[in-house]
């Protein structure tokens, strides 16, 4: 198993190459878009809008799925309070 990636090149594309997977033997990871904005001074909102893409020679359809993570963080009293929420949008 081995992952690839080079921010300096291409910061928006990962590669991992699985080793003793049924379903996949390569996965591609796209980030298409990133956001955030801060709508208080003690919140900050952001999130990364990503594309998976597997290929396989074992599997005739790979997985293609897209997938959004928008994360919270808030100020508080004890520190920073962290919450996630994912999305995924599968291909018809």
């Amino acid at each position: 198993t081995s992952v690839d990636y080079t921010p300096s090149q291409d910061p928006n594309r990962l590669t991992m190459r699985l080793v003793a997977s049924k379903n996949a033997e390569r996965v591609e990871l796209f980030v298409n878009s990133r956001d955030s904005e801060q709508p208080k001074d003690d919140l900050f909102l952001c999130s990364e809008y990503r594309r998976q893409v597997t290929f396989s020679s074992r599997v005739t359809q790979g997985y293609n799925c897209n997938y959004q993570h928008f994360k919270t963080f808030q100020r508080t009293d004890k520190g920073v309070r962290l919450n996630v929420l994912t999305a995924s949008y599968f291909d018809p």
